[in-house]
C-alpha cells in the first residue's frame, strides 16, 4: 500500500520500482546528501578556498561514515548491500578527486589565480 493511496487506487506499481526501505538506494541518497551538504557549507568560504574546504569537509564526512560502520558492526567488503563503509569510500574518493583537480591550497597572503 502506498502511503498517499490508502485504498490502492493507483495500482501495485505506484512506487515505480522502488521498494520502501531499499537499503542500497537509501545509502546512495545519504551519500548524495552528505556531498551536497559539504558543498553548501564550503560555499560560505572565500571563492579561492571553496574546493579545498569542500575536500576537508568531505574527508570529515568520510570519517564519520567509517565511525558509523564501526559502531553498527558492518563488515567492509563482505556485505551484499551498500554499507556505511561504502559511503565512506565514496566520500573519500570525491574528496581526493577535488584535491587532485585543484592542487595545493594557495599560501597565505598570495592572490589566487
Amino acid at each position: 500500500m502506498h502511503p498517499f493511496d490508502p485504498r490502492d487506487w493507483w495500482g501495485p506499481d505506484a512506487g515505480r520500482g522502488r521498494q520502501p526501505g531499499d537499503p542500497d538506494l537509501d545509502r546512495l541518497l545519504l551519500c548524495g546528501l552528505a556531498i551536497a551538504t559539504c558543498l553548501c557549507l564550503a560555499s560560505f568560504a572565500p571563492p579561492a578556498l571553496v574546493p579545498y574546504l569542500a575536500a576537508e569537509l568531505l574527508m570529515l564526512a568520510a570519517l564519520g561514515s567509517a565511525l558509523e560502520g564501526t559502531l553498527r558492526g558492518e563488515r567492509p567488503l563482505l556485505e551484499h548491500r551498500l554499507t556505511a563503509w561504502d559511503q565512506a569510500a565514496l566520500l573519500a574518493a570525491v574528496a581526493l578527486l577535488l584535491r587532485l583537480a585543484f592542487g595545493a591550497p594557495p599560501a597565505e597572503g598570495t592572490a589566487a589565480p
